[in-house]
């Protein structure tokens, strides 16, 4: 993209395990989606339970971090500070739809938004969808 490099460090599913890939190849851009320069990134019992055939090869999905480029249809902007779910986020650079993202609070550190995802979204599931709480 642009003046970036083609290849980035990730880490990757691997033989039943992990490992560092300092050569993964940075995600294209497509419409309606944003490239992050990763800054924060946590991980979930998920990422290391589901195999590589169903997640894909790139390990997390907690991202937070600052918009690189934009595909057409994205309302986010270049330098942009933002959280939310990324496929793939445990790399220099994660590609989400931009509807998955939020603004960064500025009171919030890359690591405490990158927190937020996985495991805000999955208590917020509980209580609407099983325990059928509703506001008020």
């Amino acid at each position: 993209v642009g003046g970036m490099a083609a290849t980035m460090w990730a880490l990757v599913r691997s033989g039943g395990g992990m490992a560092w890939d300092r050569a993964h190849p940075v995600p294209q851009l497509r419409g309606g989606h944003v490239l992050l320069r990763t800054r924060g990134a946590a991980i979930n019992p998920v990422d290391y339970k589901a195999p590589k055939a169903l997640l894909g090869p790139v390990v997390g999905f907690d991202v937070a971090g600052v918009v690189e480029t934009v595909g057409e249809g994205s309302a986010w902007q270049r330098g942009d500070e933002v959280f939310g779910r990324a496929s793939g986020s445990m790399a220099q650079y994660a590609l989400t739809p931009s509807g998955h993202l939020a603004r960064k609070p500025a009171s919030l550190s890359w690591a405490e938004a990158a927190s937020f995802g996985t495991a805000h979204l999955t208590g917020i599931q509980a209580l609407r969808d099983h325990a059928r709480m509703s506001p008020g």
